[in-house]
């Protein structure tokens, strides 16, 4: 997949194209991309995703403070896993808020060699977003563009939207998460030191730094997968503040890897998040909490390795 990180006149094959912002690159999403390689397929031409490395909401809405399920690099990824051949990754800036929808399909036109741009049902982009699908079929014959609309996703019982999917994880249901984006979420930090409560207790987790835009789940314990690299591990993960040592400690995300001794100071790991154990609360005493974690342990065992 090339990623191409401006509006600059591009050398490119002709392509069918969409745009949005695909945070998570959900099924919605999903579904969405798949129609527009089918085309692309049929027309034996490439196929391009138009999206953005920063939220619109961040622009558009003064201090809006939007966390994100998938960072730059993580929706590139998900996109190159869809067999994408052309991802513009743009910065939403406040000028590029003001383009209007007929001034973006020309730039598409003109600069990336855009033939088919497929338009979700709801989906409405240009400056002061007044205009719908057949104002862009009207500018498309004007411009050399053919637009298409998608069909509708639909699924049962579930709202399928990244809102919905932040909403879910801010509560910390995980399971329903996954579902929606069609794998565990996931988080990537890199190990720093702590305070090291976990080894005192017999129970030593490495502490995770996570880039501030990403959302973290809701506090609690959590079973995980742990990657490092191509190495995959079983963790418990515990995401808070520590209540039975401080009240005064501030969020940390930590998890115990199940069965290994290796030292992961300064590595980059990613936690995918499989179930959802507990609430995190505070234990009368340390005893209590080992109780518990002996009791996490074991329910982590049961889900993730029997």
């Amino acid at each position: 997949m090339k990623i191409i990180r401006d509006l600059k006149k591009q050398d490119l094959l002709p392509s069918v194209a969409t745009v949005g912002f695909f945070d998570g690159v959900h099924v919605g999403h999903q579904y969405l991309i798949n129609q527009v390689k089918k085309e692309a397929k049929k027309r034996q031409e490439a196929s391009m995703v138009i999206t953005f490395s920063n939220h619109p909401g961040s622009v558009m809405q003064e201090g809006a403070d939007v966390s994100l399920l998938s960072l730059p690099n993580e929706k590139c990824k998900l996109l190159e896993w869809m067999g994408i051949d052309y991802c513009l990754l743009i910065e939403f800036t406040p000028s590029f808020s003001h383009y209007s929808a007929y001034e973006f399909m020309q730039l598409l036109y003109t600069q990336l060699n855009v033939k088919v741009l497929f338009v979700g049902y709801d989906h409405r982009f240009g400056y002061a977003r007044n205009e719908g699908f057949d104002d862009y079929v009207r500018f498309g014959q004007t411009i050399g563009i053919e637009v298409l609309q998608t069909d509708v996703y639909t699924a049962d019982d579930l709202v399928i939207s990244s809102s919905a999917v932040r909403s879910l994880l801010e509560k910390g249901d995980v399971d329903t998460a996954s579902t929606i984006l069609n794998a565990p979420y996931t988080i990537t930090g890199k190990v720093v030191k702590g305070h090291q409560v976990g080894r005192l207790i017999g129970f030593p987790t490495a502490n995770l730094v996570v880039d501030p835009q990403k959302l973290i789940p809701a506090e609690g314990v959590y079973a995980v997968y742990v990657w490092s690299g191509e190495h995959r591990y079983v963790g418990m993960l515990s995401i808070g503040s520590r209540p039975t040592f401080s009240a005064e400690m501030k969020q940390s995300v930590e998890v115990n890897i199940l069965d290994v001794t290796a030292d992961f100071y300064h590595k980059m790991l990613t936690l995918q998040f499989m179930h959802r154990l507990r609430d995190n609360k505070k234990f009368p005493g340390v005893e209590n909490l080992i109780e518990q974690l002996n009791k996490d342990e074991n329910e982590v065992r049961k889900l993730l390795i029997s």
